[in-house]
């Protein structure tokens, strides 16, 4: 695979000094160590002057393609990239400097193909990139702009929200051995099958379990083949009525007068409440006899159990254990007061205030048919009781709940949800929900507003000539001044890292929707774990 820069063109001048940037590729490392070393070099519009990038080591560049001109309009997702470890260059007596830079490639699916014959480009996104261990000297010319290339961990719950439209890497290439790292597919799906974010099948997108000891994504259709979805328990059934000759006879009971006796009272039975629990049902042809069964209370929702499970514990949170105890105190009159307050002491103790003690009447305390009692309650005991979760929950931003309820998706099919999909998201969002079920943070706090700092994100500029000029220090960056965005304190929280760069995003980034389909989601659960994922 050739690399490096294209061959000159323009005038004479720009020619020849392309002439002599030939004769470096052949250079040995030992040649290259011998020029003069710098930390960055600029390139500079010839018209106006001014600094068009600066490059310093340790950017990822774009690199013109060989044969591309300078100006030439192409694709974004067409250019060469590589990150660039050495800078020197060769210094002239009339200014006309040979600067040239060493480059660490990142590979496209094709050029991978090139070395692996077996090796599937198909999964290969349009702007991935693979680590490669190829090392190349690239003259200056050749520099189109600076690039955020980001890295793409498929088991980091906190993997960043990644556009379609931005480089990023999650393969690593020994060319030498010819070997991928990690072996695409490992990771992922018991199928084996890697995940392809070009595929925009509905079915084929992937659901991610969070949980330490688990940290998968699995295809939909594979997690419906295994039967892993959310089945209720069958009802149970009500006993049988026996039969008039199997009802023992009832005891004989004696007549009362109703002028001695007045009618029992009949103590009406404590009302039931009514829970609906909704789900979407497997098709017929899938359920069957052999359908395993998750257990899960009739009083939880999917939501609640989306949201319980954690990617920092492998055991299901309780939702309602985290709620603070509530302190209340109950009054002689049977009415209740109090405030929320933790015992320092032990948060599962419950506080009983002793009733005194019945005393003898004795000389000068009169009888209590003559005491005067006060009118105003009197408190008899001190109990600390859980808030309910249902009053916890309806207090938490909308927006951030249905974040944090939402289960972690990735896949083509998914077009908000860019590559990585929305689990950065949902990962956040989760943490807040827990910080406030548990009075770590309150929602005042995180409604409040705050200016979030924005950096932009240098672009492609396609109108210049390649002019470089060098410096030895490696001070000075690239791209637009940053500005400041007004946010929800718990927005900041969810989306500032992928804000911070500059990337639109809200709430569409992290609700699943699924392009082509009005169905909503199955009620699957992790093969391994068995929580709603």
């Amino acid at each position: 695979m050739a690399r490096g820069r294209p061959p000159g063109s323009g005038n004479a001048k720009r020619a020849a000094k392309a002439k002599s940037n030939d004769d470096y590729q052949n250079m040995t490392m030992k040649q290259f160590q011998m020029l003069k070393s710098y930390g960055t070099f600029v390139i500079t519009d010839p018209e106006t002057g001014e600094a068009a990038y600066k490059f310093k080591r340790g950017d990822i560049a774009a690199i013109l393609p060989y044969g591309r001109d300078p100006g030439e309009e192409m694709e974004m997702s067409d250019y060469w990239v590589g990150v660039i470890r050495d800078i020197r260059a060769e210094v002239d007596d009339d200014d006309n400097n040979v600067v040239l830079a060493l480059l660490n490639w990142y590979y496209s699916g094709g050029d991978v193909k090139g070395i692996i014959k077996s090796f599937d480009e198909t999964a290969i996104g349009k702007f991935e990139r693979i680590k490669a261990e190829h090392k190349d000297f690239v003259g200056s010319e050749s520099f189109e702009s600076v690039l955020t290339l980001v890295e793409f961990n498929e088991c980091d719950p906190d993997q960043i929200y990644i556009p379609r439209d931005q480089f990023y890497c999650r393969y690593s290439l020994e060319r030498n051995a010819r070997i991928i790292k990690p072996k695409p597919g490992s990771s992922g799906c018991t199928c084996l099958k890697p995940y392809d974010p070009n595929d925009i099948t509905p079915s084929h997108v992937m659901h991610f379990c969070p949980r330490p000891s688990c940290r998968r994504a699995y295809h939909q259709d594979c997690l419906l083949e295994a039967k892993s979805f959310e089945v209720l328990p069958p009802e149970p059934k009500a006993p049988a009525k026996a039969s008039a000759s199997q009802r023992k006879p009832a005891p004989s009971q004696k007549r009362r007068s109703a002028r001695m006796h007045t009618s029992p009272i009949k103590k009406p039975l404590p009302s039931r409440s009514k829970t609906k629990v909704t789900f979407e049902e497997p098709d017929d042809d899938i359920v069957n006899s052999n359908t395993p069964v998750i257990p899960f209370t009739s009083t939880s929702t999917r939501p609640n159990r989306l949201l319980a499970c954690s990617p920092d514990t492998d055991d299901p949170v309780d939702l309602e254990s985290l709620v603070p105890l509530q302190l209340v105190t109950i009054t002689s009159t049977g009415s209740q007061r109090g405030t929320i307050k933790e015992d320092e002491n032990d948060s599962d103790t419950i506080i009983i205030a002793q009733p005194p003690r019945k005393k003898r009447r004795g000389p000068g305390r009169p009888p209590a048919s003559s005491r005067k009692v006060s009118s105003s309650s009197q408190p008899l005991a001190q109990i600390q009781e859980p808030r309910s979760l249902a009053a916890v929950l309806s207090e938490i931003p909308g927006d951030l709940l249905d974040i944090a309820q939402q289960p972690m998706v990735r896949g083509g099919a998914f077009v908000r949800g860019g590559v990585s999909g929305n689990i950065g998201f949902v990962t956040r969002a989760r943490r807040l929900v827990y910080k406030i079920l548990e009075g770590e943070r309150t929602v005042a706090d995180l409604l409040e507003r705050v200016d979030l700092p924005i950096d932009g994100i240098p672009g492609v500029s396609r109108d210049r000539s390649p002019s470089a000029s060098i410096s030895a220090n490696g001070a000075g960056g690239s791209g637009r001044a940053g500005t400041t965005m007004n946010m929800a304190k718990w927005e900041a929280e969810v989306f500032g890292p992928e804000k911070e760069r500059g990337w639109d995003v809200d709430e569409e980034n992290a609700i699943v929707k699924i392009a082509g389909s009005r169905k909503t989601l199955p009620a699957l659960v992790c093969p391994n774990c068995k929580s709603a994922i």
